[in-house]
């Protein structure tokens, strides 16, 4: 091919091959592109700090893509060759032989080393990622960057879903617009959905980051800015030196992304620009320049051969060593396991990809009909892990009964506690003695969720009641009205309100998470607090104010369940009483002022979380926290007493 002009679809004819994609030229180029886009994914993962952007090599991926999908479609549309079950052939052999091999391999070491609570939600994305569903998975149950990413072997998943949502339509989208105007006003239907996507990307980057990282409609122009090269929507350039100067700047435009990103960018937004144009014009421009050799030799052309295979086994290897390891890999531990997927990746590419995509192994209905079972199965075996809790039954004992405590929740909490829709104080939930007025409340954040279940337990042997008034990240507190709650102040005054209404409920319980001192616990939330216990001490109400709870990292009985399994012990402690006086040194002052001043009874936790001085995270035979700052029902259950005592105290 002459340098001075890029060989484009529409000069082909694509008569059926032996190999799905022997109607489509190599260019091995594309195929050193794909190692500058797989690289920095595998170095970013490691924990390199010197590559703060080495993620966006997705986002060149996507651009590949889409150029060499639609390329193909556009040839088989000119040709009167198109059909879509060509199309998903194609994609099921692409794709699926590989996948299911990592997905078989993940499995099995997630049943040797992953606890309960983990493996079931380890099967859950294993249902998204088998219908190429997890984009949507992730965008509401982490960020692609949020700790504990080592819960989630199958992370990675979510551009392969992505991918597929975009292709389930745009192959049908196309041919319909061939047929009803051309491939040229095709061309510019393509071009405005593009912009819109890039327009609603910029402004969803900043507003709902995680969503617009993950979902097709923020992502999908950077796989239509692949389909406008393929229909020929950059100009060509036949002067050889403006092609090399054109192709440096291309690769300095990836280069730049991938090693200076500033750390906080939203993205995608109009930063993804960068190295989705410099993938464009490396497409465009570097064939017969010498960035083009660079990208034509063999070792990255190597690589790029086996990328789709080591995007597939680098993550799940580098998920499974952190939580093998409980910890965050070091770069150099990152690396050697990154090393190990490159022979895995040489022998699902080499044993598994490549006879997948020869269209003489196996037929069309065969292709089709083993990935439909596939996927059912896959599915049936996801859920049974889950309907079995996680499969408790692979632990020892006693690490079994330790990582139930993740489930140690109050059975209501989902009914009486306010976390996605409001729950008026008339509509509460009165725990305890069936049929009877509350005499008692709790006024709270989530903190206040089990142990209203558990004063409900404690009351009903009295005949007593108890109203829960609990709404999640909403500390009690009047005028507070945090921007991620924007109802907690109508839902604080309401509880107010309808507390001072209520004569027959003559104790409160306040609580609230507090991790540090910070200028809006110091000066919004304890100004409220003390306003609203002042008016309910002046109404004749006791008022008991239960300190925060020490909080501590990762999820305890996970933690401690794997330490248990893997060591056959345990370290229960988790630090010195004094980090957290010194850590709430000013909310415990403040605190302690308005118990005094407001003549407050004053419950301290830290007389459960923390004997001797030194708090922990079990003791007698319980875990204290299903997280790590809420406290479990059981452990709920003993602050439930000592208020019950302190209440019945002369």
């Amino acid at each position: 091919m002459a340098p001075g002009r890029a060989k484009t679809l529409c000069d082909e004819r694509f008569p059926d091959g032996a190999v799905v994609t022997a109607s489509l030229p190599r260019e091995r180029e594309i195929d050193g592109l794909r190692s500058l886009a797989i690289v920095p994914v595998l170095l970013y993962h490691t924990g390199w700090s010197w590559m703060p952007g080495g993620f966006v090599g997705v986002d060149i991926f996507f651009v590949i893509s889409g150029y060499l999908i639609t390329r193909l479609l556009i040839g088989e549309i000119e040709a009167g060759a198109f059909s879509l079950w060509t199309f998903y052939e194609r994609r099921a052999r692409r794709i699926m032989p590989a996948l299911l091999l990592v997905i078989a391999c993940t499995t099995i070491v997630a049943l040797l080393i992953m606890v309960p609570p983990d493996l079931s939600l380890y099967a859950r994305s294993l249902v998204w990622t088998i219908l190429f569903a997890s984009n949507v998975y992730f965008s509401f149950n982490t960020g692609y960057f949020a700790a504990p990413a080592e819960s989630y072997p199958l992370l990675h998943t979510w551009s392969l879903a992505l991918e597929e949502q975009f292709y389930l339509l745009f192959p049908l989208l196309l041919w319909a617009l061939a047929r009803l105007i051309t491939l040229r006003g095709a061309m510019w239907i393509v071009l405005m959905l593009a912009l819109l996507s890039l327009a609603l990307s910029i402004v969803a980057s900043a507003a709902q980051p995680t969503l617009s990282f993950y979902l097709p409609l923020t992502r999908s122009w950077e796989l239509w800015l692949g389909s406008l090269l393929a229909f020929g929507a950059v100009p060509n350039v036949r002067v050889r030196w403006l092609r090399e100067i054109l192709a440096a700047v291309s690769l300095a435009l990836i280069g730049w992304t991938v090693f200076t990103l500033p750390a906080g960018t939203p993205f995608p937004g109009w930063i993804a620009l960068l190295p989705t144009l410099g993938a464009v014009g490396l497409i465009r421009f570097s064939p017969g320049t010498w960035v083009g050799r660079g990208l034509r030799s063999p070792p990255l052309v190597g690589i790029g051969l086996i990328s789709y295979s080591l995007y597939l086994w680098h993550w799940p290897l580098l998920a499974l060593g952190a939580y093998w390891a409980m910890r965050p890999l070091t770069p150099w531990e990152g690396s050697a396991l990154v090393a190990l997927a490159i022979p895995l990746s040489i022998f699902s590419w080499w044993a598994v990809e490549r006879p997948f995509r020869n269209r003489r192994f196996l037929s069309r209905p065969v292709i089709l009909g083993l990935t439909i079972a596939a996927m059912f199965l896959v599915s049936l075996g996801a859920t049974g892990i889950m309907l079995s809790s996680g499969l408790p039954q692979r632990l020892p004992d006693e690490a079994a009964r330790i990582a139930a405590f993740a489930e140690d929740i109050s059975p209501r909490r989902d009914d009486c506690h306010e976390l996605n829709r409001p729950i008026p104080p008339d509509h509460a939930c009165v725990l305890g003695a069936p049929g009877v007025a509350p005499s008692m409340a709790v006024w709270a954040d989530s903190h206040g969720v089990e142990l209203s279940y558990a004063l409900g337990e404690a009351l009903a042997k009295s005949g007593q009641s108890i109203v829960e008034l609990t709404s999640s990240a909403c500390s009690p507190s009047l005028h507070y009205s945090p921007p991620y709650r924007q109802n907690c102040a109508q839902h604080n005054q309401e509880v107010f309100t309808y507390l001072l209404s209520h004569s027959a409920i003559k104790t409160i319980v306040v609580a609230a998470l507090v991790q540090n001192d910070d200028q809006v616990e110091l000066t919004q939330i304890l100004p409220g607090l003390d306003q609203a216990v002042s008016a309910l001490r002046q109404a004749g109400r006791t008022v008991v104010v239960l300190y925060p709870v020490p909080s501590v990292t990762g999820i305890v009985p996970v933690r401690l369940a794997r330490e248990f399994w893997r060591d056959g012990h345990f370290d229960a402690a988790s630090y010195p009483l004094a980090t957290y006086q010194e850590r709430l040194k000013g909310t415990l002052a403040a605190l302690d002022n308005m118990v005094a001043s407001r003549r407050l009874m004053a419950m301290h936790p830290t007389k459960l979380y923390c004997p001797n001085d030194a708090c922990v995270t079990y003791r007698d035979g319980i875990v204290l926290y299903f997280d790590f700052h809420h406290p479990t029902l059981s452990a709920a259950r003993l602050l439930a007493g000592m208020i019950v005592h302190a209440l019945a105290a002369p």
